[in-house]
This record gives structure tokens, C-alpha cells and sequence, in this order.
């Protein structure tokens, strides 16, 4: 084995997050928001009313072309935010190591795989903040963060007739009736936008609203003499999508928020969906791809997950190196027109 630097290399951290990513449950919003890259700091997209289609008119032969308006398209433009963060590589490992690598060479590779497992942790929160952005963008239509001096606030524009509450709240459990209320959501949709809802997206403390209401154990056991206190889990998922066709995904999953859990989905929020993807997590070229890691430079660069920059470099007042890991990352959510966004919670 080499010396340290030759072994930690923003390099030898790519492809070890890279490795570890093969094996990491996927995102919800990796795939309603896939990652794309682009060039500049501005984020054009273009955002259709998404109506109906209409037949071609009729026309006689050798007649002038009656000429047709575009149906309400409109192009937002927002600034790309730009994150990063950096660690500095562990001294105490770093001297181990020298110490392991000529006479223990396993107990230094050992040592090797801690570091630049330390060092993907620095991935593993870039990654979380894409999703939290993109999470933000559909629940709740908008993406709203403060951090570090700087506050992100972008409006997707989700029409405000897409955003639904229910007469009666779904934790009400005497009075709810949440397939009712969905196939009505559904219809309204539809049949404005010409789209198909095909996808519904809830957390499971929304799923016990559903699992407890009156009216949906009434269709589940209308035979049923004595009624449970509430559906199973199970079942009720598969009720749900014989009643309104929807394929339900309970996620549950959320992140630290300055020492607060916070669901990427709050109770009682509910989001229906098409089921194809919903807009691009678009990744710009950051200054570090852009400046460093070249000839001469005192910096080196690798890019992952297409456009994450980890950057190492050398700190002036130690004898260590610092990883830098840095994106510039924003949503575009085309399809925001055909997304409902429902609060069903009292209170909420």
C-alpha cells in the first residue's frame, strides 16, 4: 500500500460511495425527480397548463390553416442554491495508518476503509439534501430553507384547485370517508387536465387515519358483525387500490432537522400522482469541477451522482488535508399542473 494520499483520494471516495450506493434503498424522489446536469446558474423550465388534447379543426381542401394557441404555457426561472460542506481528514487514523502500512499492511487497509468511509458521510448528506428539496417540492409545492445565513424560497406554482382539504379531516374516524374523498380529487383532475392519477404517496400515521375510518371498514366488512378497531396495514393498502386504483407508497423515512426528526411526508399530507416522472433534479457545474483539480492546481476533483464535486485539498494551518464535497442542485417540477396535494389532518 501507498502513503495515505496516495490511498484517500477524492477518487478512491467516489467510487466507494459509488460502491455503497449500489446496495442504499433508493429515494423516493429519485425517481419522480431523476438527477440531470446543465450548464449556468439559471434554471429555466418550461410549464405547461397541461389541459386536455383537442381534435384538429375541420377544414375544406385548398383552405387556409386555421392556426392554434399554445395552451398556456409559461417558463419559470429560479437561481440554482449552491451547498457544501467540508471535514478534515482524521489525523488520529491518518497516523495509525503510517503506523499499520509496513508492517501491518491488512490493519492499514482496515484503517483506509474507516477513512473514507468518514468521508462518504459527506455524500450521503449531499444526497439527503436533493431529496429533501425535491420531497419539499412535492408535498408541499414550494421549497422553503434556512440555513447558514442563506434562505432558499422557491414557489412551484401547484395551481391552488389542486390543493385540496377534505369537508371532513380523515382523523376524524366517526365521520371520514378518505376513498370517497380520493375518487372525488381524482375525477376533478382528470378530467381537466387529461392526465391519469395512478399513484398515491402518504406516511403511515396518514395510512392509520384511513385504517380506522368508519366508512372504509364499513365497505372492507360489510359482513362483518363485529368490525375490527381498525383495518390491517395490509389490507388496507389493497383495498385502496381495488377502490381507486391507486398504487399507495407509505414513506416513512426523514432526516435530522437542527436535532428535530422531520418526515420528508408530515402527517396528513397526501400527494396523487401520474406515475411517470414529475420534473429533474437538475445538478449545475459547481466551481470546484470548474476551476480546480487541473494542472497546477493544489486541488484535486472528482465528480459523482452527476455533479457532485469532492474536492481535497491541503489546509494552510495543518498538516492535513480537508474534503470538500459541493453541488449546486434545484428541482424543475414540469408536471406540477397534474399533482394533487391534499391536507387531511385536523389542524394541520
Amino acid at each position: 500500500m501507498g502513503k495515505i494520499y496516495d490511498v484517500i483520494t477524492p477518487q478512491a471516495i467516489g467510487s466507494f460511495w459509488e460502491a455503497s450506493a449500489l446496495t442504499r434503498e433508493p429515494y423516493f424522489g429519485e425517481s419522480k425527480f431523476p438527477n440531470r446536469k446543465k450548464l449556468g446558474l439559471q434554471l429555466s423550465w418550461i410549464k405547461g397548463a397541461k389541459n386536455a388534447p383537442v381534435m384538429l379543426m375541420p377544414s375544406a381542401l385548398d383552405a387556409k390553416v386555421i392556426p392554434v394557441s399554445r395552451q398556456g404555457f409559461e417558463m419559470p426561472t429560479a437561481k440554482i442554491p449552491f451547498f457544501k460542506n467540508s471535514r478534515l481528514l482524521d489525523e488520529n487514523m491518518i497516523l495509525q495508518y503510517n503506523a499499520f502500512v509496513e508492517y501491518n499492511p491488512s490493519m492499514a487497509e482496515t484503517i483506509a476503509e474507516n477513512i473514507l468511509n468518514d468521508e462518504k458521510d459527506l455524500l450521503s448528506y449531499a444526497a439527503l439534501t436533493r431529496e429533501v428539496l425535491r420531497m419539499q417540492a412535492l408535498t408541499t409545492g414550494a421549497i422553503s430553507i434556512a440555513s447558514n445565513g442563506q434562505v432558499i424560497s422557491y414557489d412551484y406554482q401547484v395551481p391552488s384547485e389542486n390543493k385540496k382539504t377534505p369537508t371532513v379531516k380523515w382523523d376524524v374516524a366517526a365521520s371520514a370517508d378518505p376513498i370517497a374523498d380520493i375518487n372525488a380529487w381524482i375525477l376533478d383532475v382528470e378530467s381537466k387536465k387529461g392526465v391519469k392519477i395512478s399513484e398515491m404517496l402518504i406516511n403511515s400515521v396518514t395510512l392509520s387515519y384511513i385504517q380506522k375510518a368508519a366508512a372504509v371498514k364499513n365497505l372492507m366488512f360489510a359482513n362483518v358483525t363485529n368490525q375490527p378497531a381498525a383495518a390491517s396495514r395490509t389490507r388496507t393498502i389493497e383495498f385502496l387500490k381495488e377502490e381507486t386504483g391507486l398504487d399507495v407508497y407509505v414513506y416513512d423515512k426523514g432526516y435530522d432537522n437542527n436535532g428535530t426528526f422531520t418526515k420528508f411526508v408530515a402527517d396528513g399530507t397526501v400527494v396523487l400522482m401520474p406515475s411517470e416522472p414529475l420534473g429533474n433534479t437538475w445538478m449545475c457545474v459547481t466551481p470546484e469541477e470548474s476551476e480546480l483539480g487541473g494542472e497546477g492546481s493544489a486541488a484535486s476533483v472528482k465528480v459523482v451522482d452527476g455533479g457532485v464535486a469532492i474536492t481535497m485539498y491541503k489546509e494552510n494551518d495543518s498538516v492535513t488535508k480537508a474534503v470538500k464535497v459541493s453541488e449546486m442542485v434545484l428541482p424543475s417540477f414540469e408536471m406540477a399542473d397534474c399533482v394533487i396535494i391534499a391536507s387531511v389532518k385536523t389542524g394541520g
